[in-house]
């Protein structure tokens, strides 16, 4: 899959975030920079700079000495992850309200359409982070949302979940109605709602690892660089 348009590293984080999210690339599994570079015709460094972009989106861990790995959650990460995104959208609530115009509106209730291939929790949750207008809670959003919705689109490609889809759909259909109707608080108690069953989903489809000694987020957090990044002299 030799790569003609934008930028090196914009392409090759699109493609691999695609493959993650998609599950062609398993959880946990190393994304080789010499194997990428290759695959993709490219140098090492835009593949760098790609896998750096997907670490801070939550979708790959930087291991020092070892390597940059696929997400690997546990199910504890899963717990964490939805308590922060909650924290987060409760949060940015009031904001949303105030910000929305009738086009923004327009947007969110399209991204709840049944006729949609499969609901997706990022396009829907990502736009509603923007609306919020504050890029530093986008910027924490993204981070968390990264991994949620890895998890996310392994869980609802099991045939045997797929009611929650209807489900998810219309929690999400019940936080647009608040907020076109400018009620903070029935905003926040459909939040509350679709948080609560999305954790509870995940869980049961158990996509995430049973939880061991040290979760993915600590190992990364505790073993990482100072800045997260991958340096030139990593192996490949």
């Amino acid at each position: 899959m030799a790569i003609t348009h934008r930028s090196y590293s914009d392409e090759v984080y699109l493609i691999v975030k695609s493959k993650i999210i998609e599950g062609k690339l398993e959880f946990g599994s190393r994304l080789h920079i010499g194997e990428l570079a290759e695959e993709l015709g490219v140098s090492s460094t835009p593949v760098r700079e790609a896998l750096n972009r997907l670490a801070a989106s939550g979708l790959a861990e930087i291991t020092p000495h070892k390597g940059v790995f696929v997400v690997d959650p546990s199910e504890e990460d899963v717990r964490e992850l939805c308590d922060a995104r909650l924290c987060l959208e409760l949060h940015m609530a009031e904001a949303v309200i105030q910000n929305a115009t009738p086009e923004q509106i327009d947007k969110l209730r399209w991204f709840t359409d049944e006729s949609l291939e499969t609901p997706s929790t990022c396009g829907f949750h990502d736009y509603y982070a923007q609306i919020s207008g504050n890029r530093v809670l986008q910027r924490l959003f993204g981070q968390v949302q990264g991994t949620l919705t890895v998890l996310f689109g392994k869980a609802i490609r099991k045939s045997e979940l797929v009611y929650y889809a209807a489900q998810h759909l219309e929690e999400e259909k019940q936080i647009v109605q608040a907020i076109a109707a400018q009620d903070v608080n029935d905003l926040r108690e459909a939040i509350k709602l679709h948080l609560q069953n999305l954790e509870e989903f995940l869980l049961t489809a158990k996509v995430a690892k049973v939880d061991g000694p040290s979760s993915p987020i600590e190992r990364s957090v505790e073993g990482s660089n100072s800045k997260g990044l991958i340096f030139q002299s990593q192996s490949e």
